[in-house]
């Protein structure tokens, strides 16, 4: 056998060697039953962080998936958890002439009381999907709004109740020259007894929350006052005044 045939044998042996026994289930785009599943599983799951997910399911997705257009419709939950498992980018706006993020346009989708559940329901499912992404919740669009603002805004309770339980600051963010929710009340006058009560549900919901992040604010600053009071305190406490410090000179012999 030919020296060079025998370097091919041995490096293909250790190659081997040193290849994990557990094979990765290679995925592509085009395999939409099988994504259809993982999609149901991970939603069974609690929509776990994308990256845990692909690891704990040991797949390898391989190839790119086009990014839905979040600026016309919200898209099909599968479509979002397709586009994000294949390395979509959850907080690019850099194509956006208003700078918003996918996360900003799915927050500021417009309904009506016939479409209400639908779109509800469907913006409730693709929301997680972008935040365990890594999508930011207190981005900002070119008009100062986050996505608490847009949900507020167009009077959806369950979306703010989401954004605020997954970490939205209510004391961010700006809509139409307006800040904070009390203001945000007087935005768009309801015209129907249907908006009236959403648009109550919601400015509620942030607006104890806006109180509540105001209190924690002011009891972090007050602990951190209290600290300081103390540490100064103990150092006077603990240093010798000058008289001390002379009279321990003067009684030493």
């Amino acid at each position: 056998m030919k020296m060079k045939t025998i370097k091919i044998l041995l490096c293909s042996a250790l190659l081997s060697l040193g290849h994990s026994t557990e094979l990765r289930e290679e995925l592509n785009p085009t395999q939409t039953e099988r994504l259809s599943e993982l999609f149901n599983e991970y939603k069974s799951a609690g929509y776990p962080p994308i990256a845990e997910y692909i690891q704990a399911k040991n797949i390898n997705p391989t190839g790119s998936v086009r990014s839905p257009d979040f600026s016309l419709f919200v898209p099909d939950p599968d479509k979002v958890f397709s586009w994000v498992l294949f390395g979509g980018d959850v907080n690019d706006a850099r194509k956006d002439p208003e700078r918003c993020t996918p996360l900003l346009h799915v927050s500021r989708r417009e309904f009506n009381k016939d479409s209400f559940d639908y779109v509800s329901a469907r913006i409730m499912d693709v929301v997680p999907i972008l935040l365990s992404a890594g999508a930011d919740i207190n981005a900002t669009a070119s008009d100062g709004a986050t996505s608490l603002c847009y949900a507020l805004f167009r009077k959806n309770p369950p979306l703010v109740d989401l954004l605020l339980k997954l970490g939205a600051n209510p004391a961010l963010g700006k809509l139409m020259g307006r800040s904070g929710a009390k203001e945000w009340k007087m935005l768009q006058s309801p015209y129907d007894n249907f908006t009236r009560e959403k648009a109550k549900e919601a400015y509620s919901m942030v607006i104890e929350a806006e109180e509540a992040f105001a209190r924690k604010a002011a009891e972090a600053e007050e602990a951190e006052e209290a600290v300081k009071a103390f540490e100064t305190l103990a150092i006077s406490t603990q240093a010798p005044s000058a008289e001390t410090k002379g009279e321990e000179i003067s009684t030493t012999p």
